[in-house]
């Protein structure tokens, strides 16, 4: 490429068009966490300097969830922002951001990240209301500051323009939920470890030889239920194997460092509910989660800590593991009524 021409591009790119250098290598590092949904985009509602807004009810059908949209980023599909235009950020990084910062009701959540008609879409929360910023601070970020001092960015004191936001430092923070998590393990008296083991760190169960056991099948499209989920190893098994809904529930502390820790995976369709499962009942599940019933639980050495719950046969197929050396473990099929 000439001189010239390579001003030229550096040109486009500065008013906004064309592609930032490192756009096609963190597209790989994309690409394997974007579901691909044959669908249309929908009808556009709102329109961005790198995003634009659609509605679409399949949407919601495929997810199983009220008031989505589908945020399209037409500008890359790998980076949010250009140059010389403000904060700059990988379109991942930020996904992280918003759902740790919707955890804390700054943001709306994102669902999980999709390729649709070549490009890359969050499907998010919808939001209607008044535009109108809100003062907020958070250490563990680096925030674009000007998109967080316009009240345009915001709807119903929510931000909704998380371009150049990112953790300070990924690694460093995931180091410290895993560490707040075998605290809450050692607390309740499991292990001074991770219950369950991860592709990163080990734990007092190793998940990918229970997963060789339990050879759960029959998931696609289904709901899911995962009683005393700990860390959410199972939760995402059933998030890889197809489920439109997964629901973790576990203790209240215990359940707030497995979301966080989901998110920074990049599992973001899990719902993790804190609660005492022993004392739960079948219509405190139904008010805590929205579902009346689920298709499948997950009733994993649960039985010695909370007994058999009313409710926990309420479901068309139960995967149940006991406690010991030799682990019982069954599946059981419930015929609908």
């Amino acid at each position: 490429m000439s001189n010239v021409d390579l001003h030229k591009k550096a040109a486009i790119i500065s008013r906004g068009g064309g592609h930032l250098p490192e756009e096609e290598a963190n597209y790989k590092i994309l690409l394997p966490k974007l579901k691909v949904l044959d669908i249309e985009l929908g009808k556009k509602v709102a329109h961005g300097t790198n995003a634009d807004i659609y509605l679409n009810d399949e949407i919601e059908k495929i997810y199983g969830r009220k008031d989505l949209c589908l945020k399209v980023f037409w500008r890359s599909k790998s980076m949010w922002g250009y140059k010389d235009a403000g904060g700059i950020s990988t379109i991942f990084e930020s996904a992280i951001a918003q759902n740790l910062l919707a955890v804390r009701g700054i943001c709306p959540r994102i669902y999980d990240l999709a390729l649709i008609d070549g490009k890359t879409c969050f499907i998010t929360d919808y939001l209607i209301g008044e535009n109108k910023r809100v003062e907020y601070s958070d250490d563990r970020f680096d925030f674009y500051v000007d998109d967080w001092s316009r009240d345009h960015n915001f709807i119903a004191g929510k931000m909704i323009d998380l371009q150049g936001t990112k953790l300070k430092n990924y690694k460093e923070y995931k180091k410290h939920v895993v560490k707040q998590m075998i605290a809450r393990n050692n607390a309740h008296g499991h292990t001074n470890n991770l219950y369950q083991s991860t592709g990163y760190h080990s734990g007092f169960r190793d998940t990918k030889e229970r997963l060789a056991r339990y050879n759960f099948t029959g998931f696609e499209n289904k709901s899911v239920l995962d009683v005393g989920c700990s860390n959410g190893m199972m939760c995402r098994t059933a998030c890889d194997l197809g489920a439109r809904r997964v629901v973790g529930i576990d203790w209240p502390d215990m359940i707030e460092f497995s979301q966080e820790l989901a998110i920074l995976d990049g599992y973001f369709n899990i719902d993790f509910y804190g609660g005492d499962i022993k004392s739960l009942s079948g219509s405190d599940l139904k008010e805590m989660t929205g579902i009346d019933k689920f298709d499948i639980h997950l009733f994993l050495a649960m039985v010695t800590h909370v007994g058999w719950p009313e409710w926990i046969k309420n479901c068309d197929t139960l995967y149940f593991e006991g406690h010991g050396v030799n682990r019982e473990f069954k599946v059981y099929h419930y015929p609908k009524k």
